[in-house]
């Protein structure tokens, strides 16, 4: 074998060797993005949200589907209150177990500010209201309130969040009518509220706790 044979079979054998080497590169793995939504896009521009399918509320309630319990409560039944607030759609509650149905009207209602949703929570209307009305200190919403206890009740728990006494004019049955008004002059260290109490007990005791309070708070003079 001459020289020039020798240095083509060189330069063949290195040529081949290089081939195959690089036919077994491997090969870029190929990058994917996942968009808010879970979609999975080869593209990140793809993601924009005209271009993406958004799931309707039934597939939405069916990721609620077969929740469990956890200390007693369904995770399902709170996954489908979020989704009625969500959309502001009161016809959900229906889906939910009745112990449930009047905070899902009430937190719909509260999504809408509207009370008036709380009519679709038929028989338990008067809850969803007080509902509504301390989570959004709206004293309207216990004016429309029609039976006496939940009435009264919404007002007094208004009184005490707001410290507004007026409110416990409006309460009907004594007994709460004069709890308001302790409260109030408890709150407010005020023995004008005490006067306001109609039980002649719990007028005397409210009186004496506020003698005390005020001595308690005030310096000894000294002579």
């Amino acid at each position: 074998m001459n020289k020039l044979h020798l240095i083509l079979l060189v330069g063949m054998t290195l040529l081949f060797f290089g081939c195959t080497a690089q036919q077994q590169l491997p090969l870029e793995p190929s990058i994917q993005y996942v968009c808010p939504n879970g979609n999975t896009v080869q593209n990140k521009s793809l993601c924009d949200s005209q271009q993406t399918k958004q799931l309707s509320t039934e597939e939405e309630l069916s990721v609620c589907s077969g929740m469990p319990l956890v200390q007693g409560a369904s995770l399902e039944n709170t996954c489908i209150i979020g989704i009625a607030a969500k959309h502001k759609d009161s016809s959900l509650c229906s889906k939910i177990n009745q112990d449930q149905r009047v905070l899902c009207y009430a937190l719909v209602a509260e999504t809408k500010n509207d009370p008036k949703t709380c009519v679709d929570a038929g028989s338990s209307e008067d809850q969803c209201l007080d509902q509504y009305a301390r989570d959004k200190k709206d004293v309207t919403a216990c004016d429309s309130i029609k039976e006496i206890g939940y009435k009264d009740s919404c007002y007094y728990n208004l009184s005490n969040q707001l410290g507004d006494a007026a409110l416990c004019d409006n309460i009907k049955v004594i007994d709460q009518k004069d709890s308001c008004y302790y409260g109030i002059a408890q709150r407010f260290r005020d023995t004008s509220y005490c006067e306001k109490i109609t039980n002649a007990t719990t007028k005397q005791n409210c009186q004496q706790i506020m003698g005390e309070n005020q001595s308690i708070q005030e310096p000894p003079i000294h002579k």
